[in-house]
């Protein structure tokens, strides 16, 4: 397995074999798919979502002509037209966004259909990103005091994927004379959605027919969409330039990092739309990327769903947990070559900073884990005195990753010591929104809380971290015996490495890969023949052979920097491999190589 911090050793994880839907199976192959490709999609979907989506071609490479129609979406008319009116009347709109990804593309999303499809003035639109450090999470009081202490207030706000929990800073603004559009996907509290915003448009309303897992950055689109149509009727001039379908870039790179299902129609659709934008008229922001991330030209693969996971999301995502996160809207809206090198290298200084300061909270986050294991915890709560509010959320996923436990990672807050915040990371089957929802009508312990099934911020009192930590770890121990989870770390393979030359382009055809349809991980067992560093040492390269030839491998996070101060370098002379394709293109040609998961003794069995 990779290397953890302080040499903590969490315990061995199962080792599943995906089971197939054998109905799915054969319908695949009947409309086409290869066997190895039919295998795959059996491996995620069962029949009745084949069956809603009509076949398992328009479930897993749908287009955009089935996207849901906007009309099962409360409140986005009402929103529309509001929109329409302050574009009309020459108003000063401000877009307040969250400081992710999926805020960052959204914030994208509108101000570019405001600006560039719609011919708003630039100067009557205030793009703003909320600060995590300095204002927290969501609209909040300190946001608010930013927004009303500006040189010019708005008279219309529109919230991109956060409003929805913030109704008491709403009402402030309204009685400030600010109308408030919230456009969000996160979970409505117990009291519904803001009333006194002009609308919600939310699809996790309790009223909404649309469906509830897509992103904010897609709810952000879909909402501009409605805007264009009422423009397009009252015959106000539209770009010929940007429109709805160019913008999808950005929600494929939002709506692939912020782990919504790509079980989805909607998220797939979208996703394979952006995939195709970036190919074909690439922004001077992918060309930008693709120098980082990739820096010769022709080693340079078509832009996977893993890029942006694991390569772009991360870059934008680190400027907003370490600083203010406007410097991803910059990049991906520079319209020079220069203004983006400039941006992406920001992301990047800040990608590497956030770097160094995880490494220092997951080695005390993992000692903590360590301990709350042996006392036999199922949810562990782990106070890092020292940490950093940014960073929480990544180091609660690398400890569910470790542990497979429900994990809450928070510290105090810098502003009010007496105050914890937190992130919380969940485990497949177990819903942490509405785990904290149970929490908090039983015991009343939270300041603030929100999010989605598998991710959650919350504010907690510290003179009540003790009763909370205890109730956290009986609402998980509750729903270990639900249908659908399993407590502990499990990895879910699809068999054995299979050897074919077309691997690579069966594999991108299913694409997008990502939550609630994850890419394949292949297993065989394996003789080590040969060890090389790569880059600082942390990474290594792998030589392997078995019965049917030699395979290379690469494997990323295999040492800790003090196993490479230290000459530490276990890798035993065979053993079992975990792995999933990494694609490249080297010397001109399409290369997939393996990219090691877990490394485990041969002795492991399914």
């Amino acid at each position: 397995m990779a290397a953890n911090p302080n040499n903590v050793q969490p315990p061995s994880p199962a080792i599943r074999l995906r089971s197939r839907d054998s109905q799915v199976e054969a319908l695949a192959q009947e409309e086409g798919f290869s066997r190895f490709q039919a295998a795959l999609i059996a491996g995620r979907v069962g029949i009745k979502e084949v069956a809603a989506a009509g076949s398992v071609e328009r479930l897993v490479r749908p287009s955009l002509s089935q996207l849901e129609r906007p009309t099962g979406m409360p409140d986005i008319r009402q929103a529309a037209e509001r929109i329409a009116k302050a574009i009309h009347q020459g108003e000063l709109i401000a877009i307040a966004s969250d400081h992710d990804a999926d805020g960052v593309t959204g914030q994208c999303v509108v101000w570019s259909f405001l600006v560039r499809v719609f011919g708003v003035p630039a100067h009557n639109v205030m793009p703003l990103t909320t600060h995590r450090l300095q204002e927290g999470y969501g609209v909040s009081r300190h946001f608010v005091a930013r927004l009303l202490g500006a040189e010019r207030i708005p008279s219309l706000l529109i919230t991109v994927d956060q409003g929805t929990s913030d109704e008491a800073q709403i009402q402030q603004l309204r009685n400030a004379g600010v109308d408030v559009i919230v456009s969000d996907h996160h979970g409505c509290p117990a009291a519904g959605p803001p009333g006194s915003a002009v609308a919600t448009v939310n699809p996790t309303r309790a009223d909404s027919r649309y469906d509830p897992t897509v992103a904010g950055c897609y709810v952000a689109w879909l909402l501009m969409t409605q805007v264009a149509s009422l423009l397009r009727e009252a015959g106000w001039p539209l770009s010929q330039g940007e429109d709805a379908k160019s913008l999808l870039d950005f929600v494929a790179l939002g709506t692939t990092v912020d782990c919504v299902s790509l079980a989805s129609v909607n998220n797939r659709a979208v996703v394979r739309a952006g995939l195709r934008q970036i190919a074909a008229a690439p922004r001077q922001a992918w060309r930008a990327f693709s120098e980082v991330i990739q820096p010769d030209p022709g080693r340079r693969s078509p832009w996977l769903s893993s890029d942006l996971s694991f390569m772009v999301g991360p870059r934008i995502n680190a400027r907003g947990r370490v600083d203010e996160a406007m410097a991803g809207v910059h990049a991906l809206l520079s319209e020079s070559a220069e203004s983006a090198r400039h941006w992406v290298s920001e992301l990047d200084t800040a990608n590497q900073e956030r770097k160094a300061i995880e490494a220092e909270l997951n080695a005390v986050a993992f000692v903590q884990a360590n301990q709350l294991s042996k006392l036999h915890r199922v949810g562990f709560v782990i106070v890092l005195e020292q940490g950093h509010v940014g960073v929480h959320g990544i180091t609660a996923s690398r400890v569910v990753e470790a542990f497979g436990r429900p994990t809450i990672c928070c510290s105090p807050r810098p502003d009010d010591p007496l105050l914890l915040s937190g992130s919380c990371r969940s485990v497949p089957g177990v819903d942490i929104k509405n785990l904290l929802d149970t929490i908090q009508e039983r015991h009343s312990c939270l300041v603030k809380h929100g999010g989605h099934p598998g991710a959650a911020g919350l504010t907690l009192e510290r003179t009540r971290l003790a009763e909370f930590a205890d109730a956290f770890n009986a609402e998980v121990a509750r729903r270990q015996a639900w249908p659908g989870v399993e407590l502990g770390p499990v990895v879910w393979v699809d068999g054995p490495w299979p050897r074919s030359m077309t691997l690579r382009s069966e594999l991108v055809d299913l694409e997008p890969f990502g939550r609630g349809f994850p890419a394949p991980i292949f297993q065989g067992d394996y003789a080590i023949d040969k060890v090389k560093e790569m880059g600082d040492g942390t990474h290594l390269r792998l030589s392997l052979s078995d019965a049917r030839g030699a395979q290379g491998a690469v494997w990323f996070g295999a040492r800790t920097k003090d196993d490479v101060k230290h000459g530490r370098l276990a890798v035993p002379s065979a053993g079992r491999v975990l792995a999933k394709p990494l694609f490249g293109r080297y010397a001109g040609m399409d290369r997939c190589e393996m990219q090691v998961v877990r490394l485990m003794p041969s002795a492991a069995h399914l």
